[in-house]
């Protein structure tokens, strides 16, 4: 299939009128205490449906084999780029 030209990608797929994108708020600093994340401005944004941090989804971690890193920073951001919200 793929050496006759036709697999589908995922980028050849029409996109549903209803499918929500992610964008990920992102630490700006190498590293960092997390006091405090205001997210009242974001949830009201034109467009925005759900905003989602840290104490969200506390037990969805990532990980190549463990899973036992958290995918929004919570406390400490530990890179610069680390996701956040």
């Amino acid at each position: 299939m793929h050496v006759q030209g036709n697999a589908t990608y995922i980028d050849d797929m029409p996109v549903p009128e209803e499918a929500l994108h992610v964008a990920f708020a992102l630490s700006d600093v190498a590293h960092g205490k997390i006091n405090h994340i205001d997210i009242k401005r974001s949830k009201q944004a034109p467009g925005v449906h759900s905003v989602i941090v840290a104490q969200d989804i506390e037990r969805l971690n990532i990980g190549p084999i463990r899973h036992d890193e958290p995918l929004l920073a919570k406390d400490e951001v530990v890179f610069y780029g680390q996701a956040i919200a």
